[in-house]
Parts: C-alpha cells; sequence; structure tokens
C-alpha cells in the first residue's frame, strides 16, 4: 500500500508529538507503520495523539485502505529501533534515538 510510488513499512523511532504526527500522517497514506519509544508510557501516549490527530486527516482525506491507529504498533526495547528498522522500507527517527 502507499501512497503514490511509494509502498511499504513506515518505522518511527520516538513517539512524542512529532514521531506521533508523522505516524498519523503515514497511517493516513495507506502505509503499514511501525513505531517505537523506550518511554514509559509510549504505546498509551502514541494511540491518543493519533487518535486527536485522525478527525483532521479524515477531512483532508485518507488513501485508499487507510486504518485508523490499530496499525501501529510500539515496543520497548533497550534499543528501540532494533525491531521495527530492519523490516522497514523507511524510517523516521528523533535525534535523540540511536
Amino acid at each position: 500500500m502507499g501512497s503514490g510510488s511509494l509502498s511499504g513499512r513506515i518505522a518511527v523511532v520516538g513517539t512524542g508529538v512529532i514521531g506521533a504526527s508523522w505516524a498519523a500522517y503515514f497511517l493516513a497514506k495507506g502505509f503499514d507503520v511501525a513505531a517505537t519509544d523506550p518511554a514509559d508510557g509510549a504505546e498509551k501516549r502514541l494511540r491518543t495523539l493519533v487518535d486527536g490527530f485522525w478527525p483532521a486527516l479524515e477531512r483532508v482525506g485518507l488513501a485508499e485502505g487507510a486504518i485508523s491507529p490499530g496499525r501501529s504498533r510500539t515496543t520497548k526495547r533497550a534499543s528501540p529501533a532494533h525491531d521495527v528498522c530492519p523490516p522497514a522500507t523507511y524510517l523516521l527517527r528523533d535525534r535523540r534515538f540511536p
């Protein structure tokens, strides 16, 4: 899936406001999104933020096949990018994370 000629999986490392906004954007474009953040409560925060962004994304238009936040997941690891990066086609990472 994806928008235009792009397709694949997006990996987001860091799920604060910026990471969550990118995750929401790519979910709205029909991509599969994997996200990771070692912070406590990261998954809940990500889902809350994406849920909050979703109505605006619906107003501007979702890609065919776009599915709400259920297509995102978070993992918590000492090396946060380890689980999401190898299978990802594209990677967005917060500069704070290795």
